[in-house]
């Protein structure tokens, strides 16, 4: 199945009203983008962060508000954008200062992914040590190494940890 992903431009104070009125159709599942949090966090990330990526700063800097929705490409989906539609020409008409933001939809087409799968793509054979290699079981790895066949899981993770990597170091020894 493809999604439809519809971003709604708003400000901080429309995403209350927006939101609202998105769950009392039913549709509970958005992500809020706020520039007001951002903005905070632009200006006070020394007492929390040792490490803050200038490009993700960069980004965050000239961002606008926005609540993005997933709409099914399917009749149902599209009866859905078009209550979205319609609560958002009822907050316009109810916001003639404009405090909402511009209230505009910005929509580009989803294709679904295999997630359950399309992790994999990133976890790879590693070298540890001397002579230790940490191998998922889906990936051939052609060595000399020593193989660990290993896949990630929520009680083991990737191997990619310090505590993981130091623990197979001292064990090569």
């Amino acid at each position: 199945m493809n999604w439809t992903e519809v971003k709604i431009y708003t400000t901080t104070a429309g995403i209350d009203p927006l939101t609202g009125s998105m769950l009392d159709l039913g549709l509970q599942g958005f992500m809020i983008e706020d520039a007001q949090d951002f903005d905070e966090f632009l200006h006070d990330t020394t007492p929390r962060w040792d490490y803050v990526d200038q490009a993700v700063m960069e980004k965050m800097k000239d961002c606008e508000t926005c609540v993005t929705i997933y709409v099914a490409d399917n009749p149902q989906g599209m009866e859905e954008l078009m209550q979205v539609r319609q609560i958002l020409a009822r907050l316009k008409a109810q916001d003639p200062d404009g405090k909402y933001g511009r209230l505009e939809l910005e929509m580009k087409d989803v294709d679904e992914e295999d997630w359950s799968n399309a992790w994999k793509k990133y976890y790879h054979a590693m070298d540890i040590g001397r002579r230790l290699a940490i191998v998922p079981g889906w990936e051939s790895y052609d060595t000399d190494r020593i193989r660990i066949t290993m896949d990630p899981g929520l009680a083991f993770g990737t191997g990619t940890h310090e505590t993981t990597r130091l623990c197979l170091e001292l064990l090569e020894q």
